[in-house]
């Protein structure tokens, strides 16, 4: 495998992002279009008030096998997403699944022969326009399972702040409960998500950070539990500026990913007897007030 190319199924906020950054790596990266989408000829994003603009090489057209792939589409897409390009890939195919809520991975590896890993980002950003992308905050990005592969450090390269987990379950679970804190709310509230530290809103986070903690615990991720509320409280002040997928998705109109996010931790909670008023509560009022979004 000499110097393959990337390719990203996928091209909304972290799409783009990702793009951008492996392209300002010198890495090549190619967009696989969603179905008939008629890609540009470049995009931009915007960092700390400082355009750039990257071109976007001529998109996959589906007549060569895949290297390496990046799937960032909406949880409740992936699945389709990949049977979509499913002849493209092989036992040789390097697979990140860079998602926000939980994927079943069972049901994933029954779909494709490829080595598939898993990724996480508090890597913020916003679309003003749908190939403008507003970088909103820098975050971490953590990737996993299994021993680390040789394409990781090119990866690194394009974001360096990426860090390798053999084993990422604990770390899955805590980014699913950072985004079942702040996702919701930030649409309930129509805020970005620095505000959710001012008034009200800070009480009901705070009150959803309790509980997350309480489920973390009881699933046995005692590291991520004892230190879920610095954390959380960071990835809020690190993406202050930051407008959430799930504000960006209501205020589209578009069907978001909370069935992917909350449930889970409800039904992780329940099996453990744990109460968790303020996450069903946000739940339900979500719900109530976007019918059909979730």
């Amino acid at each position: 495998m000499s110097n393959p190319k990337w390719h990203i199924l996928g091209f909304g906020v972290i799409g783009q992002l990702l793009h951008a950054a492996l392209s300002r790596s010198g890495q090549t990266c190619v967009i696989i279009p969603k179905g008939d989408e008629r890609l540009p000829a470049n995009h931009r994003v915007q960092y700390q008030g400082r355009p750039e603009t990257f071109t976007i090489q001529a998109p996959y057209a589906g007549k060569t096998n895949i290297e390496r792939l990046v799937v960032c589409t909406k949880s409740y897409a992936v699945i389709e997403a990949v049977e979509s390009i499913q002849s493209a890939l092989t036992e040789q195919t390097q697979l990140i699944v860079m998602v926000n809520g939980l994927i079943d991975a069972a049901e994933l590896s029954k779909r494709t022969p490829a080595s598939v890993y898993w990724a996480l980002t508090t890597e913020g950003g916003y679309r003003t326009a749908p190939y403008t992308t507003v970088h909103g905050g820098s975050g971490l990005t953590r990737l996993g399972s299994g021993p680390e592969p040789e394409w990781f450090a090119d990866w690194q390269k394009a974001l360096p702040n990426s860090y390798w987990h053999h084993d990422i379950r604990a770390f899955q679970w805590e980014k699913l409960c950072v985004n079942a804190v702040i996702n919701p709310l930030t649409a309930l509230h129509q805020c970005c998500n620095g505000e959710l530290a001012n008034g009200a809103q800070a009480k009901a986070t705070q009150s959803a950070i309790e509980e997350a903690t309480s489920i973390l615990e009881a699933l046995g991720f005692h590291t991520q539990a004892k230190g879920f509320n610095d954390t959380c409280w960071e990835v809020i002040r690190k993406t202050a500026a930051n407008r959430s997928s799930m504000l960006q998705d209501v205020n589209q109109h578009r069907r978001t990913e909370i069935d992917s996010i909350v449930p889970p931790l409800l039904d992780a909670a329940a099996k453990h007897g744990l109460a968790t008023p303020q996450l069903e509560s946000t739940y339900r009022a979500f719900c109530g007030r976007f019918p059909g979004l979730n």
